[in-house]
């Protein structure tokens, strides 16, 4: 109550603007997605369904029905409203009931409309809005007869039939689609409304701005395109911004999206609450009550940079990972400082493993931090280059800690120093892992071309696709002088070193450094030596959660490793002029084989870093 009444005092203008809601019509659908055809491919009954139970959906009223039916022939359309979704056997088969009301219906134009005689009024308990239709013959049309959009909510599509789903049950989850039913409701919409569904967190350093993530739903008749609000932070003084969408939200009732409303820094570290109305919609006064709410910003001495990390599974036999290859070189363009590519192979010259750190169903896979598995171009939406969206959804992930590495080759071995530093006391244990890559990796063998089902646009064309698609959509089935990049050819425990980053504190680096020996003798899976060029060689280190075995953060070497003799900068840029080895006991060895030791590294300006390095 406290919270509450403390909001109403601070943004009454903003509370009272409902006043200039009025009578109108408004067009709601889950259909916010590409369409496409659904269906069983057997002549029987639908019944299709979505529900209305929002909270913003109580008072209005249903007036209308609409959706696309372009399969023939089919008979006894009808259009229905019901309390709750139910059924009966009648001959046997089950058949829809519904409770409110049923309304005959025709297709024509493609198209079911029907106007509901007696408006119904939607109460706390919602409504289920539904259509049903017999397809008397199948054919090329009607086996798929359902008209569909991708997208995901379990409100947005509900099925009975009588010879496949026999129960009511929601199915979007399963197939990823919601229903095109349209519905027209009639209520007092504003016609410049919108409604503050959540307020969620953020973080931000000392007095430095930040944006605070908030759900917008158009409840009003007109687009949304900007947004004017008001805020404070823990009380205090009202603040006020302006917001320009990206993306305007269109003018179909309860379209949702998520903005990033711009605040201003604070000075001091902590935990506080950000209370936040929807002032104004276009420039005109918002209309909506339900316009404010509460978040929370965590303010800490400085926020990690964080990359995201893509590891791709692929290889030269598989056909369609060509589209991972293009995704991973689009990506790395589109993001160099953001993005980290690791590609593991599998059943060619560049495989050296196939103990791989994440489950591969098959090829070709990803995942993105080992959090998301994705198609590495389609991403989880399957839809276009979704990938790139995945990737951003990661992105805007706080991490923990910042990370950079710095790397330097000797005597035929590479040497990888992480530094890390949390932005507050660590809530979790977390450990380190190193990869070592290799860019501009080529052959001439049969073993090096690389397969290609997207040859002669098989699969599209290539202004379907990003540039980096065009060889393939153009090419041939094989396609021969590929340069592969990011390629993994040797790595530390990829699940992380335990102990790595033992003992670490809130803004404090820490180090640690682990050595890849011999690189010259690695292999790859048939016993020939994998790494082919050491000028192209790069270092990846990942911060890893060790409970849940994500991905958190990772830093890549600035550029390739260059050749030294234990003489290189750390992460301030000073100069390691000397570097000696201990172990654990504290005797100094001169050449340290296989094991965990103790480095002290003298810098040029006279002080010492010392870090457990790992040795292979």
């Amino acid at each position: 109550m406290k919270n509450y009444i403390m909001t109403a005092a601070v943004f009454c203008g903003a509370l009272f603007a409902g006043a200039g809601a009025s009578a109108a019509e408004v067009d709601y659908t889950y259909a916010e997605g590409a369409y496409m055809q659904y269906g069983s491919g057997k002549a029987e009954t639908y019944n299709v369904a979505i529900r209305l139970a929002d909270r913003a959906f109580v008072g209005s009223k249903v007036v209308s029905f609409s959706v696309p039916l372009e399969a023939a022939p089919v008979s006894d359309v009808k259009v229905w409203l019901s309390k709750e979704l139910k059924s009966e056997k009648v001959d046997g088969v089950k058949v829809n009931v519904a409770d409110i009301a049923t309304v005959d219906a025709t297709v024509a134009d493609g198209m079911v409309k029907v106007s509901f005689p007696e408006a119904y009024t939607i109460g706390e308990e919602g409504v289920y809005v539904g259509y049903t239709f017999t397809v008397d013959e199948v054919n090329e049309s009607s086996q798929k007869p359902l008209v569909m959009s991708t997208g995901i909510n379990p409100d947005g599509f509900y099925i009975l039939s009588s010879r496949t789903y026999y129960k009511w049950k929601t199915r979007s989850e399963k197939t990823g689609l919601v229903s095109a039913i349209n519905v027209t409701l009639n209520g007092d919409f504003g016609e410049y409304s919108v409604a503050l569904n959540s307020a969620g967190e953020a973080k931000a350093a000392i007095g430095q701005e930040f944006s605070l993530p908030v759900e917008l739903a158009n409840t009003g008749t007109s687009e949304v395109k900007s947004v004017g609000y008001v805020y404070s932070i823990d009380g205090g003084e009202a603040l006020a911004g302006s917001y320009e969408l990206p993306e305007a939200i269109p003018a179909v009732f309860n379209r949702k999206q998520t903005v990033y409303l711009p605040m201003q820094g604070i000075d001091s570290k902590g935990t506080k609450v950000v209370t936040v109305a929807i002032e104004k919609v276009n420039g005109n006064l918002n209309s909506e009550m339900n316009n404010y709410g509460e978040g929370m910003v965590k303010v800490l001495p400085f926020v990690p940079k964080h990359r995201v990390v893509m590891e791709e599974y692929t290889g030269t036999w598989c056909g369609y990972c060509v589209r991972g290859f293009a995704a991973m070189e689009h990506l790395n363009s589109l993001m160099p400082d953001d993005f980290i590519a690791l590609a593991y192979h599998n059943g060619d010259p560049m495989a050296i493993t196939n103990n791989f750190p994440s489950a591969v169903d098959g090829f070709p896979a990803s995942w993105i931090d080992r959090v998301l598995n994705a198609d590495p171009y389609y991403g989880t939406s399957q839809m276009g280059f979704g990938i790139l969206d995945d990737v951003k959804t990661r992105l805007s992930v706080v991490s923990p800690a910042d990370i950079s590495v710095t790397a330097y080759r000797a005597n035929d071995n590479v040497t990888a120093t992480a530094t890390v530093t949390f932005a507050e006391e660590p809530d979790a244990e977390y450990t380190l892992a190193y990869f070592l890559l290799e860019d501009d990796m080529s052959g001439t063998g049969n073993d090096w071309k690389q397969s290609n089902y997207y040859a002669d646009n098989a699969m599209g064309t290539a202004d379907e696709f990003i540039p980096e698609m065009k060889q393939f959509c153009e090419g041939k089935e094989s396609v021969r002088g590929l340069h592969f990049n990011d390629v993994v050819v040797m790595t530390s425990d990829v699940k992380g070193i335990p102990g790595s980053l033992d003992g670490v504190a809130a803004e404090v680096p820490a180090s640690h450094s682990y050595t890849f020996s011999n690189i010259s003798g690695q292999m790859n899976l048939s016993g020939e030596p994998v790494i082919l060029n050491q000028e192209k060689l790069r270092a990846v280190a990942l911060l890893i959660d060790s409970a849940t075995g994500q991905i958190v953060n990772a830093a890549k070497t600035d550029g390739y490793i260059p050749v030294g003799t234990g003489v290189n900068t750390i992460a301030d840029g000073r100069t390691v002029v000397e570097t000696r080895y201990y172990d654990l006991s504290g005797r100094e060895i001169s050449n340290p084989e296989a094991g965990v030791y103790v480095k002290v590294q003298k810098l040029d300006n006279g002080q010492s870093v010392t870090t457990k390095s790992v040795v292979k």
